[in-house]
């Protein structure tokens, strides 16, 4: 049985997570799509001011998907919540609740 553990990128992992990007984009049909590079990430996701937040999902060593999210405020509830917006594990880890421990990692993040 495989372990997988969830980390919190870091700024070395942007090629990891750009090549996670365009699978998702792949798998979308979309791939022609990506216009993002490594660069934009930097600045989106480690720059003064980060946009978006990603956890990696690794099926032992191997990276086997990621979550990409952000904060949000409710100005009527007054109460900070999370938008994920974009959940992807590659297809050989589906099915073995690898999507799950992102997602329940995320609902922990946005309490």
């Amino acid at each position: 049985m495989t372990t997988f553990r969830l980390t919190p990128a870091v700024a070395s992992d942007i090629p990891l997570i750009l090549e996670l990007i365009k699978a998702l984009a792949e798998y979308e049909q979309m791939a022609d799509q990506v216009v993002i590079t490594e660069a934009d990430l930097r600045a989106a996701l480690f720059g003064p001011r980060p946009a978006a937040e990603v956890i990696i999902g690794y099926a032992g060593d191997q990276p086997a998907g990621f979550a990409l999210f952000f904060q949000t405020f409710s100005t009527f509830k007054g109460r900070p919540g999370l938008y994920l917006e974009d959940i992807f594990v590659k297809p050989e880890w589906r099915k073995h609740g690898l999507g799950t421990m992102l997602l329940a990692r995320l609902a922990r993040t946005a309490v």
